[in-house]
């Protein structure tokens, strides 16, 4: 009897504990408000701090990532644009790089996660301050995780870096319109992130390599140009519905390797061997003589079999704004239509109910069953300014009635109507 007792008791303080853990941890509102739909010149702020990180991430030794206000307010719309249940904010002021995101977990259930790093120099620790819903978590115990966190996932032979040493300084402009971070990041750790989000599979690497060297061998070498369809036709008849999910997510990338550039294979998480830097080749693919239109169709599909559609789609209209600003092609809806015809087929070959009939339906498409035509007479090379007279945002109606008949004319293609 007294055990049940102290049972019972200890069940209780369980349940008040959790309960004023979550009332502390979680919010029925969100932090950060609603998110403006990012606009073009918010695309080029978020393409700078991306080519940035990418150029120091191939670095065999530290180096900055400098970011000014302005590009870290644009970073944080565009990358919550690609995520509905997300909310971010980021700013640099007081002295300060300051980051907030709201993630909702449920209807009237929010996580509130807040940071704030103040200038620090090497040899110091981090400063870094973060808050969890109304919950500070002491410097200390951060650095702890953050070293933990990255010996656990390290894939190198040698000792793990430490948090500090993997970022050594931050540098703040006394009037708060920068800040420089000096990072540095080994490879090992590159590779373990990849493994934790997701982003390597041993399975989906082979395919895509080995589908590669197939669509470049020798035997292509006299071949001329090919359709979109032939292509296809070409990457999946040999074993058309056969494949795992993660073999048919390969394929794509090996396509869109062996169309494009090469070095595409870091989309499996991964790089070429050594062997096969020495003959890098691309074939000439096309649809109705675009090979743009190739490129496009072929990263959503493989951004989508191997990730998320919502991001998928989101980067295929942030890349149009892109294009619209002073240099670029211009917005096009008919990349669009590319864009979100490689969503589509990306979302039926990650799916196990529709994956195996989708490979047999490749085995035989042409062009036209992959891309409807009828949108090559879709609006494109509009500038900034054409764009915002016609279309006005991402989010209004103009601009969503032409996706709906985009989406139309996609769902009149019989590959897309699982």
């Amino acid at each position: 009897m007294i055990v049940r007792r102290v049972l019972f008791r200890f069940f209780l303080v369980l349940l008040a504990a959790l309960f004023f853990l979550g009332a502390a941890l979680l919010s029925p509102r969100p932090a950060v408000p609603p998110n403006d739909v990012p606009t073009a010149r918010d695309v080029g702020a978020m393409q700078t701090l991306a080519t940035g990180t990418l150029w120091l991430l191939r670095q065999n030794g530290p180096g900055p990532l400098v970011a000014s206000r302005e590009t870290a307010q644009a970073a944080a719309r565009v990358a919550a644009y690609s995520r509905p249940d997300v909310r971010a904010a980021a700013d640099i002021r007081g002295g300060m790089v300051r980051g907030q995101v709201s993630i909702a977990l449920a209807p009237h259930s929010w996580l509130n996660i807040a940071a704030a790093a103040e200038p620090f120099e090497n040899g110091a620790d981090p400063h870094l301050r973060i808050k969890i819903g109304s919950i500070p978590v002491p410097a200390p115990l951060t650095h702890w995780v953050a070293d933990r966190v990255i010996a656990l996932i390290w894939t190198g032979k040698t000792p793990p870096p430490t948090f500090a040493e993997v970022w050594p300084a931050l540098q703040i402009e006394d009037d708060d319109s920068a800040a420089t971070a000096t990072f540095d990041v080994p490879q090992p750790l590159v590779r373990g992130v990849q493994r934790l989000l997701g982003l390597y599979s041993e399975s989906v690497a082979a395919s895509a390599r080995a589908t590669y060297l197939r669509l470049t061998g020798p035997d292509t070498y006299f071949v001329g140009p090919a359709s979109l369809g032939a292509f296809t036709r070409e990457a999946f008849g040999p074993d058309a519905g056969d494949l795992s999910r993660d073999a048919a997510a390969g394929r794509l990338i090996g396509m869109l390797m062996a169309s494009s550039d090469p070095e595409f294979i870091r989309l499996a998480g991964t790089s070429l061997f050594r062997r096969d830097q020495d003959r890098p080749r691309v074939r000439t693919v096309t649809v109705e003589g675009r090979t743009d239109l190739v490129a496009h169709f072929l990263v959503s599909a493989a951004l989508t079999a191997n990730g998320d559609r919502h991001v998928s789609n989101a980067i295929g209209e942030v890349k149009e704004l892109s294009d619209s600003l002073a240099g670029g092609s211009g917005f096009s809806f008919v990349d669009l239509t590319a864009d979100r015809a490689g969503t589509r087929l990306g979302e039926l070959l990650s799916d196990p109910r529709t994956t195996r009939r989708t490979q047999e339906r490749l085995a035989e498409a042409r062009t036209e069953d992959l891309f409807p035509m009828e949108a090559l007479a879709l609006s494109e090379g509009l500038s900034e300014e054409e764009f915002e007279a016609r279309y006005e945002a991402l989010d209004a109606e103009a601009y969503r009635k032409t996706v709906a008949r985009i989406d139309a004319a996609l769902d009149r293609l019989p590959l897309y109507r699982e």
